[in-house]
């Protein structure tokens, strides 16, 4: 299921993503879901790139579609990225409705936490795999895949060196 929030904010440490969509209630039932395993990919919103983080749990997966910045009021922005990053949550919830303030319109992604499988770990592995298949040299096994947006990649590289730095 494709997820396009329209807003980003926090409630107990937790990312939450808002979106008006009532389907997500529908399509997964419970209100906290184990995701198996996160990947991550590039997709586009509005003919702009943006990270997609797939959640897949039992046979259903969620498709986040997280552009680099998104309101967390009508008057401001937060950079999710450098968020993403810097927070390292181990759950995501997704509210639904006509309200990012209902919580009885939730839906909550419990992320695997175990070393290396962590969300920004998984994150660096999908940019140390897609960055070098961007530049103009061939790489080794392999044609470079031209269709991965750089200037995204380079962003996101950008963001995850950020926070390594700050946590240092």
């Amino acid at each position: 299921m494709k997820i396009v929030p329209d807003a980003v904010g926090q409630s107990d440490g937790a990312l939450v993503f808002w979106e008006e969509t009532p389907e997500i209630g529908t399509k997964w039932p419970l209100s906290a879901n184990v995701v198996d395993e996160i990947r991550w990919g590039v997709g586009s919103l509005e003919q702009e790139d943006c990270l997609v983080l797939y959640l897949f749990s039992k046979q259903e997966v969620a498709e986040l579609y997280l552009p680099e910045q998104l309101p967390t009021s009508p008057d401001e922005a937060v950079e999710v990225w450098k968020v993403l990053c810097a927070w390292r949550p181990e759950l995501i919830k997704v509210r639904y409705g006509s309200s990012p303030a209902d919580t009885n319109k939730q839906v909550t992604f419990l992320l695997p936490a175990s070393e290396g499988e962590d969300i920004v770990d998984k994150l660096r592995l999908f940019k140390d795999a897609a960055l070098p298949a961007t530049s103009q040299a061939e790489p080794a096994g392999g044609k470079a895949d031209s269709s991965m947006p750089k200037e995204l990649l380079l962003r996101v590289a950008s963001c995850l060196e950020e926070t390594a730095q700050s946590a240092d």
